[in-house]
């Protein structure tokens, strides 16, 4: 009885707050908080104070709203309960990421975004995934490396346009066109917005519509083309009626009115103002309210009916000062300052002023000051009060001159970055011209196997007739095939079970050779950053990875022996062991003298035999002296790539195997820079070499280094998942051709 009580009181306060002002919500919402009596009433008004209180507050209410759910997890190990916890979960850390970005802590803030990855992908929600790509992208555009966020949108873009995937494709496009609305590129913005737009429609998905149409129509008015921005603005409104969506609604309406007033049509805009003060009404939230007030002072304004400007932006102010709302009582204060100069009630217009720049000051808000101080020079001067004229025009040329210093600056990094992007799109469509001309030949090829096929088909015709003049001549050794079905019958019976008892030895086989594979564990102990990407073309494989630890120096490498299935991993046994007994029996340290007595105990292992035997393996070996801070590698036929920097690097392996070859040479070292941060990737052929795609292509080193440069900002883990789900994509139903194996590791 006493829970029930207690659940009724919290949601009698919580109907209570939303007739208050924000400060009397926030009262009533923590009282609330103190007497929720279960969990999920918590956890709710966890979630309605992260949306009411001030940006600064997040962490106060979000922080042990997720500890709550941490623990409420682990009581649900799967149910929808489960799902639920998760996705209020990801709310609250989404609250933590935008506080990081208000404080302009880039770096942090895509540190918790990355935080948001766990809870999705278990949750299945691609999209999602895709916003936290999209807003590690945007970290990195706000923390100023705009080239690099460009490029890493423009590459997932490019990624999921290569596959065709539509929903994915539109998404880019609309984060593409916001970085150039960011910096007022508006044509190229559209252009993006444009794009979207149409897959969207192809899509039938109607709230993505909408928005779309909202960014058009802003991007329009920063043209200076209402008309256009108008009929954007009318189609979005169709879509969000069906919503009933009333604050949506409320936001169009002010955008209908500001176009009406650049056409000059007040008659329209008084009508959508109206529109706009009536929806705040039956909302009844006092903000909406005020707007609604502040929109009328600023049509009758442009209208010179400056005393209805007065009486409803007046009517704004009170409604402000109620909700203790400190910036918009000041932008208030402004508009009405301004408004009271205009008619000449100059002692009432400094009031507001004095008002204002108390605010602008406590605020830190350099331009509403600016604005003050050039008011009251004005005022002044137009009282004959030359004193105070002359004090407040110094104040304002002061405040200017350090305002243009910041926007020159401002000004001058929007046109590197407007040079960035163009940069990129000029390399983008000379890429897209060579893929067009690429295409157009492969389009004549297929004219020319057309032809080819149907010669190729009458001579069919041909040798059909031919074979049909055989017909009868084999319906006779038909009937005495007829009688060998007994004993193929009896011989097939002795084949399935020859054939289990292969596949048994095969699966022991399997079990043998995971055996030499170094476990994942001992791997995380000395390289804790990494990932193995292993998937064998059969049961068994000649690609095998291979870890050592000797002293400081800890060995790994990627290989792919001679072959794949049983006769692969044979193969992979014989180079493994050889590589163990190098650097332990051998005391090898040096990574090109490893390669080269593998390559002599390879060779001695084979030479037994009476028969010419050529197998051996391609190799990566990479060798990681943590403790010195060195880094050394030696290659057979396989490159390394690292990535430094947000850029790949490539050193080429030496191009002999360690095996059996015409002309042996010595194997090289290569020393590395040891640099934090570095992402080191072994990989074989099997990556590159897999038949897929639209076209059924091979996937190849350029878009595998791609892919790689594209997955940059994410963790390793996911890096690989990234990697996995490429390689499935591409392959589609295609068979797997080949051994896969790709390594990771950060240092």
């Amino acid at each position: 009885m006493k829970k029930r009580n207690s659940g009724i009181l919290v949601f009698i306060l919580l109907i209570v707050s939303t007739f208050c002002g924000q400060n009397k919500k926030m009262d009533s919402l923590n009282l609330a908080l103190r007497n929720a009596g279960n969990d999920t009433t918590r956890l709710q008004v966890y979630l309605e104070l992260c949306e009411e209180c001030n940006m600064k507050d997040n962490l106060k209410y979000a922080l042990p709203a997720i500890k709550l759910t941490e623990e409420l997890l682990s009581g649900h190990p799967d149910s929808e309960v489960r799902r639920e916890l998760l996705r209020q979960k990801g709310s609250f850390i989404s609250f933590i990421y935008a506080y990081y970005l208000n404080k302009k802590n880039y770096s942090k803030a895509m540190e918790i975004n990355q935080g948001l990855y766990p809870v999705y992908r278990e949750l299945e929600d691609t999209m999602k995934m895709e916003r936290i790509f999209a807003n590690t992208a945007n970290c990195i555009f706000w923390g100023g490396n705009t080239a690099r966020a460009f490029d890493s949108l423009m590459s997932r873009l490019k990624y999921y346009e290569v596959r065709g995937l539509k929903k994915y494709i539109g998404f880019y496009q609309g984060q593409i066109a916001s970085c150039y609305s960011s910096v007022n590129d508006s044509k190229k913005a559209l252009e993006y917005y444009s794009r979207s737009l149409k897959l969207n429609e192809e899509m039938g998905d109607e709230r993505k519509i909408s928005d779309i149409l909202r960014h058009m129509a802003d991007e329009y008015s920063q043209l200076h083309e209402p008309e256009k921005a108008l009929d954007c603005i009318f189609k979005s409104l169709k879509l969000i009626e069906k919503e009933h969506d009333l604050v949506k609604n409320f936001w169009i309406y002010f955008r209908i009115k500001a176009c009406y007033e650049d056409l000059k049509d007040f008659e329209h805009a008084l009508e959508y103002n109206a529109k706009c003060l009536a929806l705040a009404n039956q909302l009844q939230i006092p903000g909406l309210i005020a707007n609604a007030y502040s929109f009328y002072a600023g049509t009758f304004k442009k209208m010179e009916n400056f005393s209805k400007a007065e009486h409803y932006e007046y009517k704004s102010y009170e409604i402000l000062k109620k909700l203790d709302d400190k910036r918009g009582i000041m932008f208030s204060l402004d508009r009405l300052a301004q408004l009271n100069y205009t008619i000449k009630k100059y002692e009432l217009a400094l009031k507001y002023a004095d008002a204002c720049e108390k605010i602008a000051r406590e605020e830190n808000d350099r331009l509403a000051l600016r604005k003050m101080y050039e008011l009251k020079f004005r005022i002044y001067q137009a009282k004959s009060d030359t004193k105070n004229a002359l004090k407040y025009h110094l104040e304002y040329i002061t405040v200017k001159d350090s305002m243009q210093k910041l926007e020159s600056h401002s000004a001058l990094e929007q046109k590197e970055i407007k040079y960035e992007f163009e940069k990129n799109e000029e390399k983008r469509a000379l890429e897209q011209e060579k893929k067009d001309a690429v295409a157009k030949e492969e389009r004549q090829q297929q004219i020319i196997l057309r032809n080819s096929f149907i010669g190729g088909f009458l001579l069919l015709l041909v040798v059909a007739g031919l074979i049909f003049r055989s017909y009868r001549q084999k319906q006779k050794a038909n009937l005495e095939l007829g009688l060998m079905n007994e004993t193929i019958a009896r011989q097939k019976h002795l084949v399935e079970e020859k054939q289990k008892e292969i596949i048994e030895s095969i699966t022991y086989a399997k079990r043998l050779q995971e055996a030499i594979l170094p476990p994942q564990e001992f791997v995380n102990a000395h390289a804790p950053d990494n990932f193995i990407l292993y998937r064998p073309k059969d049961l068994v494989a000649g690609d095998f990875y291979w870890a050592e630890k000797i002293g400081s120096c800890f060995y790994i490498a990627a290989a792919d022996s001679t072959g794949h299935g049983v006769p692969g991993a044979m193969v992979s046994v014989v180079c493994s062991n050889a590589l163990n007994r190098t650097v332990k029996e051998f005391k090898e340290t040096e990574t090109g003298r490893i390669l080269d007595k593998t390559r002599e105990l390879v060779l001695e292992t084979f030479e037994k035999s009476t028969s010419e035997v050529k197998d051996g393996m391609d190799i990566s070996l990479l060798c990681i002296d943590s403790k010195n801070r060195n880094i050394s590698w030696s290659g057979a036929n396989n490159p390394l790539w690292y990535i430094e920097d947000s850029v790949l690097k490539e050193i080429k392996a030496d191009k002999q195997p360690v095996g059996q070859t015409d002309y042996a040479k010595p194997f090289t070292t290569h020393q590395i820079e040891f640099k934090s941060g570095t992402t080191f990737y072994l990989f074989t052929d099997g990556f590159a070499d897999q038949f897929g795609g639209p076209n059924g292509k091979k996937f190849k080193y350029k878009q595998f280094s791609d892919l790689l440069l594209g997955i940059t900002g994410v963790t390793l883990k996911q890096q690989s998942d990234f990697i996995d789900k490429a390689f499935e994509e591409w392959r589609g139903v295609l068979e797997q051709v080949d051994d896969v194996c790709v390594i990771g590791i950060k240092i």
